[in-house]
């Protein structure tokens, strides 16, 4: 689902005050827009968290 463009869901059943705060969450704290070689989307990360390991890219 993730790849299909969904970045929240509500687990069933849900209440309409469920549907509520998720929707009011989306409108308060959207998502930053990523536009880079390979992908333009919605930033899928969460949290502010650095990698702190080896560098694993490789350059093309």
């Amino acid at each position: 689902a993730r790849d299909a463009g969904v970045h929240e869901f509500l687990v069933r059943p849900f209440s309409s005050e469920q549907v509520s705060r998720h929707i009011s969450s989306v409108l308060r704290k959207p998502r930053d827009f990523v536009e880079v070689f390979g992908f333009t989307g919605p930033d899928r990360r969460r949290l502010r968290n650095p990698y702190r390991g080896p560098e694993r890219r490789t350059n093309r």
